[in-house]
């Protein structure tokens, strides 16, 4: 019997024994799967839990703002909401659900267009009824919008017991529409050109973070109503253009490219001194009446300049080809071969024997040729190494991107031949951009010093300037002032009496010169059965203290008319007037005549006679001292011809109005209050339809 037990026992043993060990081994195996899940598949199985359920979402910073050089709004960051249903919320339930479902798919009937009340009851009733959470309902909605459905049968419950979901991130939207869209660019865009991308650094600011948890149908939706990393906003650039300059430049150029059939037109107008641009427009043929911003042309395009180039051409001739300004050319009957190069003058029969201002002034190809092959034919190097030194072979380093490097060939390069030099002369066989062209009359402009064109005045952080960009000197000096004052005068002799005499006007001088460039068409060279030009204009203005300088090219005129005076001319006088009108420091120079229009015993302002003797009255004012002859154009007494513009600051609206109306003026008016500045000073003389901007405050 004791040997049976023991016997039992030892089998218990054993059998204990064996069940420990194989816990033993189970526990081990279990904590060595642990150790191989932790240290080596650790993180593999951390990013399927991440996936499988929360994971952080990077936020976006609200973006910071473009804004114009007067304070305007042209590139913003507003914002948008998405919305969506979480339709089986823990707190949402089914009493609250089925009896407001009918209410709430009728109302989001009016939101989601592509179904109709029923489609949305259903699917809403069906996702409740599969445990499922999600229901999207609006996309990139306004705020006014979000406000709206919140007020829907149970989404006004809440987050919560309604399940309402919002989500808010931006949209970039651009007030004034297409003008200069192409100069600002698109926000985030890869390969963007414009302000967008070049300032994307700044403008952009510092992502946030938020927690989003999976749910079925593989969405995401916010675990917290507050983000882990709050998002910090991009700051805000403030740009040299000016919107109201802009919209006048856009539409002149559009007006001019939708009369003419044309196919592009560019327009960059600048501040001579800085080298801020107040205006750039780059428009495209879609059809006969419309044209979009499609690419920054004024920039990136390259194209064979025409007779703009004459002017750093006969520069070089007189810097380094030891040229006179009195020298002469023979254009014979205006068709010449000079070198290898058959050279020809739009004028039939040519121009006789003419000195460089009229050659300048008339736009001859075969004296500008003929002068730079007279003292380069030798040594074309020294041509070439002329127009370096003038800056015509450097880019602007404007200070956004996609700038095209300009084309000059070099003797011994490969593309030099027997009709390069006389072919540069006059703008061929040469590319420059519309914007480098514009740099280098600017620098005439200036005194000779070459600025580097710039957009961006000033980078700001809520209001706070944070850096600020100072007028940056490329060239301190181009030339002799000898040679500038030679390219001085022969611009403004252009619009004196040359070829773009139909910018002349009575109120400031103009300096400019045109342009007109047949184009070649790719590997066929210069169409002969079909031939497309390009017209163009540059200049500047005032031209004796010259404030801004200007460019406009259209290309592919279609309307038989090409010449740059007739189709760029327009265009440019449009502009220039405009800023004129707008631009008090252009008045400075004018000295007021106070002896025709002013009387201090007593003083008085303008108005209208009758008005004036009505008030007498009142106060016992006796009017017969009152010695203005000019202010009261109604009394019998006092009336007069009225010759100059009178001054009307300090006055109040109605009464500058009847002032300047009365006279044949065409009166803009800024602001409110007072009268605190007037666009053409007091003692011009009137001319009917002047046109004149009363500034209030």
């Amino acid at each position: 019997m004791k040997e049976k037990e023991a016997t039992i026992k030892k089998e218990m043993r054993i059998r204990a024994r064996i069940v420990y060990a194989f816990m033993m081994v189970f526990s081990l195996a279990i904590v060595a799967r642990i150790l191989f899940l932790q240290l080596a598949e650790g993180d593999f199985w951390k990013q399927k839990a991440l996936e499988s359920g929360t994971k952080y979402f990077s936020i976006e910073a609200n973006r910071g703002n473009i804004i114009d050089n007067e304070g305007l709004l042209i590139a913003t960051s507003i914002p948008v909401f998405d919305v969506a249903m979480d339709v089986n919320s823990d707190p949402l339930s089914d009493e609250i659900f089925f009896r407001g479902v009918d209410s709430l798919s009728h109302c989001l009937a009016g939101v989601i267009l592509k179904k109709n009340a029923q489609q949305i009851r259903n699917e809403l009733i069906r996702r409740r009824k599969a445990g499922k959470h999600y229901f999207p309902i609006a996309a990139g909605i306004s705020h006014k919008e979000l406000n709206r459905i919140k007020t829907f049968p149970i989404l006004r419950l809440g987050k919560y017991k309604g399940g309402l979901m919002v989500l808010q991130r931006s949209r970039r939207e651009l007030p004034f529409s297409n003008l200069a869209s192409r100069t600002i660019g698109i926000a985030r865009a890869k390969k963007g050109k414009g302000l967008e991308n070049a300032y994307d650094h700044t403008l952009r600011g510092t992502s946030g973070k938020r927690l989003m948890q999976k749910i079925a149908g593989d969405v995401w939706m916010p675990v917290n109503e507050e983000n882990e990393v709050e998002p910090k906003d991009g700051n805000d650039i403030i740009t040299s253009i000016d919107i109201n300059i802009q919209d006048v430049a856009h539409h002149a150029l559009l007006k001019q490219l939708q009369k003419q059939q044309a196919g592009k037109g560019i327009l960059i107008l600048m501040e001579v001194k800085t080298g801020e641009i107040r205006a750039m427009v780059n428009l495209s043929r879609v059809d006969s009446l419309h044209y979009i911003e499609a690419g920054n042309h004024a920039i990136a395009e390259r194209m064979e300049p025409g007779s703009t180039f004459k002017l750093p051409s006969l520069m070089a001739a007189l810097e380094a080809g030891g040229a006179s300004p009195d020298e002469k050319a023979d254009t014979e009957d205006g068709e010449v071969m000079v070198g290898a190069k058959e050279v020809r003058d739009s004028h039939d029969g040519g121009y006789g024997v003419i000195d460089m201002q009229e050659i300048f002034e008339k736009s001859s190809n075969v004296g500008t040729a003929k002068i730079v092959y007279r003292h380069f034919s030798k040594n074309p190097v020294a041509f070439v190494e002329s127009l370096a030194k003038l800056g015509i072979d450097r880019k602007t380093e404007i200070d956004v991107e996609g700038e095209a490097q300009p084309l000059l060939y070099h003797p011994g390069d490969g593309h030099w031949s027997g009709t390069t030099l006389p072919a540069m002369s006059y703008g061929y066989e040469v590319m420059l951009t519309p914007l480098q062209i514009l740099n280098f009359y600017n620098s005439v402009a200036n005194g000779g010093t070459m600025v580097k064109p710039h957009l961006v005045k000033e980078i700001r952080s809520k209001g706070v300037t944070v850096k600020k960009f100072e007028t940056e000197v490329l060239i301190p000096k181009i030339c002799s002032d000898s040679t500038l004052h030679v390219a001085r005068r022969m611009l403004e002799g252009v619009v004196e009496k040359g070829t773009a005499s139909n910018l002349r006007n009575a109120y400031y001088r103009i300096a400019a010169k045109t342009g007109t460039t047949q184009i070649a068409d790719n590997n066929r060279g210069y169409g002969i059965d079909r031939k497309t030009y390009r017209a163009s204009l540059c200049g500047y203005f005032p031209a004796a203290d010259p404030l801004y300088s200007m460019i406009i090219v259209v290309s592919s005129p279609s309307k038989n008319v090409y010449y740059g005076n007739d189709v760029a001319g327009p265009v440019f006088r449009e502009v220039a007037d405009k800023v004129y009108a707008t631009s008090t420091r252009m008045h400075k120079s004018i000295e007021k005549d106070t002896s025709s229009l002013y009387s201090y015993t007593p003083y008085n302002m303008h108005g209208a006679f009758g008005d004036f003797v009505a008030l007498s009255k009142k106060i016992a004012l006796d009017i017969s001292q009152v010695q203005d002859p000019i202010l009261f154009v109604q009394g019998e007494k006092k009336k007069a011809t009225i010759s100059r513009i009178p001054d009307v600051t300090g006055t109040g609206l109605r009464d500058a109005l009847y002032a300047l109306e009365h006279i044949g003026c065409r009166v803009t008016v800024k602001g409110k209050g007072k009268v605190i500045s007037q666009s053409v000073p007091p003692g011009q003389v009137v001319q009917k339809g002047t046109h004149i901007t009363i500034k209030l405050g």
